[in-house]
């Protein structure tokens, strides 16, 4: 026990300072532990496109009334497998994160570590309310995504989403994990298209929506609102209002839920 809280203790001197060495025991494999982190800020106006790639890690995105965006970098450290107590150069054990301004938008990138350990990386961002989430996507963890009202893609092999006061069209993919999202002032000409392979689905509408669901799902399909009863699995189609937009949900392997927000 004295020998873990010793190198525990050196783990945070080291990591604390700033040094190039990261020292690891057992007792840290368990999980990855945070070894670096970092905030930049950037000009970005309404309507720009963003786009992040993550590869381990979560990420949260929030819409904030300003002209910039906010990028917070948070590195994690996780030993590669069969290592009780190692040194390692931290550039070869921690992920790269590429940042950049292109053309009309914002892109971050996750590239992976080059000594095989295992961490991730996570991210908070805050972008105006208003722009576009061209392409978020990432392999584990989860992703929250808050106050943002432009087109959004989202794609996450493993984890749950979750979409909270959001507007526009989305597209979000998901393998293995749960989505919950709450969609606000849905208009006719927005595309929503949720898929969840091995997961549930929320989808939480206001009350006075307009919107033709096309739903697909292993369970019988819960939905809040007043219409004909729906409790057969597989593929049912729901109209909300009169007209509306185009949404698909399914969950080949979990419920789908239509819930009145």
């Amino acid at each position: 026990m004295r020998r873990l809280l010793n190198v525990g203790l050196l783990v945070g001197l080291i990591l604390s300072s700033g040094a190039c060495l990261i020292v690891v025991s057992d007792y840290w494999r368990r999980q990855p532990v945070p070894a670096e982190s970092f905030t930049r800020t950037f000009d970005l106006q309404p309507g720009s496109d963003v786009f992040l790639e993550n590869l381990d890690g979560d990420i949260e995105i929030q819409g904030w009334d300003s002209d910039e965006a906010e990028v917070f970098v948070e590195k994690m450290f996780g030993a590669p497998p069969n290592w009780e107590f190692g040194i390692f150069r931290k550039g070869s054990v921690l992920a790269d994160v590429r940042i950049e301004t292109v053309e009309g938008g914002l892109r971050v990138q996750t590239l992976p570590a080059s000594g095989g350990a295992t961490g991730g990386v996570n991210y908070i961002l805050r972008l105006p309310h208003h722009v576009n989430l061209r392409r978020v996507s990432g392999r584990s963890g989860q992703i929250v995504v808050s106050g943002v009202y432009g087109q959004a893609s989202v794609e996450l092999i493993e984890g749950d989403v979750v979409v909270e006061n959001a507007s526009g069209s989305l597209s979000l993919f998901i393998e293995r994990g749960s989505a919950d999202v709450e969609l606000l002032d849905v208009r006719e000409q927005d595309s929503v298209r949720i898929t969840a392979n091995n997961g549930d689905v929320t989808l939480r509408l206001e009350p006075n929506v307009n919107a033709r669901i096309d739903v697909s799902a292993s369970q019988p399909v819960e939905s809040e609102f007043e219409t004909e009863p729906v409790s057969q699995a597989g593929r049912v189609r729901l109209q909300l209002g009169e007209g509306g937009a185009e949404m698909s949900v399914a969950s080949f392997n979990g419920r789908v839920r239509i819930v009145r927000q």
